[in-house]
This record gives C-alpha cells, structure tokens and sequence, in this order.
C-alpha cells in the first residue's frame, strides 16, 4: 500500500479513537456534574431542616449539632438517605440545651426524602437515644419517657410501631396487658408515638374470679412532647375495661368516659371516677357485666 494512503488511514482512525475518547470524557463529566448536582440539592435541603430544628430548638438563636444525632439513612426502602435529628445533641449559643429536651430526653425528628427534598414523617416526642437497625427497610429503636422500649418501622406510608407478640400462657398477663397498652396508645395517638403514665394502667382482679383483669384510661397518655389522646375531650377521656378469658383479655367496656379512675379493695372492686361535669360515677362487676 502507498505511504500516503497509509497515513491518510492512520489519520482517520486517531480521529475516530480521539472522537470516542472526548465523547466518553463529556460523558462522564455530566455524570459526575449530575450527580454533584444532585448531592448539592440533597445538602441544600438537610441544611434547611437542619437549621429550622436548630432554630426551634434555641428559640431562634445560633446553635450547633452533634453529627452522631444526625442520622442520614434509607429508612423507607427507595435507596434515597432519609433523615433523623435527635435534639440530644443540639447546643445552643451560650451552652444551652434544646428547648426540647427534658431532663434526661429529647424530641427527635423523622423526615423522607421525597426528589430532592425532606417532607416531615413523624416525631418522637421524648427518647434518651435512637438506633437504626440493618435492612433494606430498617428498624428504628429507642427508649421512650419511663424507660418503655418502642420499634418503629416504615409500612409504605408512614412510620408505625411494631406490634407487640401475641400474648403466651406463660406469661399471659403482662404480654397481654402490653399488647393492649400499646394498641390504646396507637389509637391515641393516631399511630405517632406517645407514652402512658403507670397509674392510667391498672392490673387487678375485677370480677372474683381470682384472674387479673385491666383497665386503661385515655386521661394518662400523652402523644408527642404534650399532646392529649385523642380520645379525650374537654373534660373526660376514654376508659377500656378488659376481662381475662383464659390467657387473653377480652374487652368489657369500651364506651366509658371520665378522669380520676380508682378501684378499691374489695373481692369484687368497686370502679370510681368522674364524669361530665366533675359528677361521680361508680360501677362493679354483677356476674355479666359492669354496672
């Protein structure tokens, strides 16, 4: 072949190989502008939460944040890095603490990401620490106000609280009454977080059968950082009674209102509290029901 067709050749081909080099350059340079683009969003919008949190939390001064009470993960199973912020680890100009934190809790905040932004998901209202599990839909762990455990996992719509197991013969009291301490606050809360005080639950023998009955009253639990159940009104609140069968309870009561429940000693106790207009009302066990 002629030297001069060799090179005519010779030339044409580098221009191909250049032309594929540049095109392969330009195109991982807008992969790598995209996905700076993208990144640059997601810390545009972590920042702006980050600040509205933190503005909140030190009444609209300056403050900081621990990075181990950020917690950036995929929460939700689209493999997009959703977002807690636990105020246990905010500081506020001067030393102070969130003014969202308790003695010894913190409100902590769930977000999503949604494109390129956080939307709001849910709020513990008082927990010492958080903890987020493996998996492609993980567990988020912590301890609630009174050292009560609480789980939550996400259900393709929101974050709801695992459920208890079901209750087993050999420890059918407290897994029962748990089971259904928890339910009642779900219902309470519409299925955010919240806590009941101890005294709301009462564990006693209502009926003279010698077996451990219950009652919960909506007036103990709280929703959030303060928020009533919504199964109170102005005055009175909701009160289940549940009566064991076997190793299950089974409810008795459900359309009771009032505040103060008490039960006195009797074998088979008489049930006190206060209705509408502060008037008292009592009611006991008669072989059937409660009346």
């Amino acid at each position: 072949m002629p030297i001069r067709s060799i090179l005519v050749a010779l030339s044409v081909t580098l221009g191909i190989i250049e032309s594929a080099d540049a095109q392969q350059t330009n195109q991982r340079s807008q992969a790598t502008e995209t996905s700076a683009a993208s990144t640059f969003e997601r810390s545009k919008a972590d920042e702006y939460v980050l600040r509205e949190q933190i503005a909140a939390a030190c009444n609209g001064k300056k403050g900081t944040i621990d990075p181990a009470s950020r917690i950036e993960r995929d929460l939700t199973g689209d493999d997009k890095p959703d977002l807690i912020i636990h105020h246990h680890g905010i500081e506020c100009e001067g030393g102070g603490r969130s003014g969202f934190c308790g003695a010894q809790e913190c409100s902590a905040n769930l977000y999503v990401r949604r494109d390129t932004l956080l939307q709001a998901a849910g709020e513990f209202g008082a927990v010492e620490w958080i903890k987020v599990g493996e998996g492609r839909l993980p567990t988020i762990h912590t301890v609630t106000h009174g050292g009560k455990p609480l789980a939550l996992k996400w259900n393709g719509s929101e974050f709801r609280p695992l459920s208890a197991p079901l209750p087993s013969p050999t420890a059918a009291r407290s897994k029962a009454a748990e089971f259904l301490v928890a339910e009642q606050i779900v219902d309470a809360c519409n299925g955010k977080p919240g806590t009941i005080d101890p005294r709301a639950v009462i564990e006693r023998d209502l009926t003279g059968d010698g077996k451990v009955d219950l009652i919960v009253s909506h007036d103990g639990i709280t929703c959030g950082r303060n928020g009533r159940s919504g199964l109170c009104g102005v005055q009175v609140c909701s009160v289940m009674i549940y009566v064991r069968h076997g190793p299950l309870l089974k409810l008795a009561v459900g359309d009771l209102l009032g505040m103060k429940l008490t039960v006195d000693d009797g074998k088979v106790p008489t049930i006190r509290l206060y209705a509408h207009g502060g008037t008292q009302r009592s009611m006991k066990w008669n072989g059937r029901d409660f009346r």
